[in-house]
């Protein structure tokens, strides 16, 4: 099975979106960011199912340093790097 990169909203329960990438996960995380605020990102979690259950990848605090590296620094050759 292939893994898939899923965004939360830890307060309402609800499944923002799927990914197939964590770098296509946290450019989502920086729009966000850009548009609406840190406020809206601290709410987030990001996890990986790869068939055994979500992983918690990042969430709240986490994920917002993760969303404030520029996604340049990650190799397009290994977007699941960051």
């Amino acid at each position: 099975m292939a893994s898939v990169f899923q965004l939360w909203d830890v307060e309402s329960g609800n499944l923002v979106g799927e990914y197939l990438t964590e770098r296509d996960a946290i450019a989502v995380v920086c729009q966000t960011l850009a548009n609406y605020g840190s406020e809206h990102v601290i709410t987030l979690a990001l996890t990986q199912e790869r068939g055994q259950g979500p992983e918690i990848i990042a969430e709240g605090a986490e994920l917002l340093r993760r969303a404030q590296i520029p996604l340049r620094t990650v190799p397009a050759s290994d977007p699941d790097s960051l």
